[in-house]
């Protein structure tokens, strides 16, 4: 599974509903100012703790998102860190996207 997803890609699995479950790891207030659709947030410091609620399977596919990636990245290492296996992020973040909504 590559590590990252384009924006065209992620366009396409939300248009044709087959998007994993996708995360948004900014903080709660920059979530409630305006999401990807379908995502849920799960801000990047706590997500060690919280994951397991929505994805208590390790195999769970999903991917993360934050602004501009940066987040992303330390979400990613600490989910892999802790046994996931289908993980990957939209680097692009909520910044590309919001340029750009499907």
């Amino acid at each position: 599974m590559d590590t990252y997803i384009s924006r065209e890609d992620l366009a396409t699995k939300l248009e044709d509903g087959t998007a994993p479950l996708l995360v948004d790891v900014r903080t709660t207030e920059e979530y409630d100012r305006g999401a990807i659709p379908t995502a849920i947030n799960i801000p990047h410091e706590v997500i060690a703790d919280k994951i397991l609620v929505e994805a208590p399977g390790k195999d769970t596919p999903m991917i993360l998102y934050c602004k501009t990636g940066r987040r992303t990245q330390i979400a990613f290492d600490t989910l892999v860190q802790n046994g996931y296996t289908h993980v990957q992020q939209y680097k692009g973040g909520y910044e590309e996207w919001s340029q750009h909504p499907v």
